[in-house]
């Protein structure tokens, strides 16, 4: 008894995932239709590419980026100080 018990609430959990997994398969949104990006002008390619040229500097400029909650005194300085023993620090 209590084993057939034990089997029907099994099955009873998997038809009910099985359900709740189709119900979700069937909500989800239509594939986008497939449309091509349209063509771009040769002036606005070649505008493109002259503005995104690194321009001509004696020292590249290096930014150092950190967040404010996850970041310590020692992230900002041992980057400076390795560019500055590099000789490409400030």
């Amino acid at each position: 008894m209590k084993r057939r018990l034990v089997l029907r609430g099994g099955a009873a959990l998997v038809a009910l995932g099985l359900g709740g997994f189709g119900g979700w398969i069937l909500s989800l949104p239509p594939a986008p239709a497939a449309g091509g990006a349209p063509a771009i002008d040769s002036r606005e390619a070649e505008a493109l590419v002259a503005v995104l040229k690194p321009p001509k500097r004696q020292r590249p400029v290096i930014a150092i980026l950190g967040i404010n909650d996850a970041t310590e005194t020692t992230d900002y300085l041992m980057p400076v100080g390795i560019l500055r023993r590099g000789g490409r620090g400030i």
